[in-house]
């Protein structure tokens, strides 16, 4: 699983960092990060959880 987040897209709802906090991060600017592009396996239920759940659909995971 890879995780990323469309340049640009993201809002700064911090959704993502609510619901996985080990996988995102926030910049200054209060826009999303990754943090761990590749989550581990105990991760990887946040991370999809995080991406449903961005207003903005800013989080593509493959």
């Amino acid at each position: 699983m890879d995780v990323t987040i469309v340049s640009g897209a993201c809002i700064g709802s911090g959704q993502c960092t609510l619901l996985a906090p080990r996988v995102f991060t926030r910049r200054d600017d209060g826009t999303a990060d990754v943090a761990q592009a590749r989550p581990s396996k105990g991760q990887q239920r946040r991370a999809v959880k995080a991406a449903e759940h961005c207003p903005e659909r800013a989080i593509t995971i493959a």
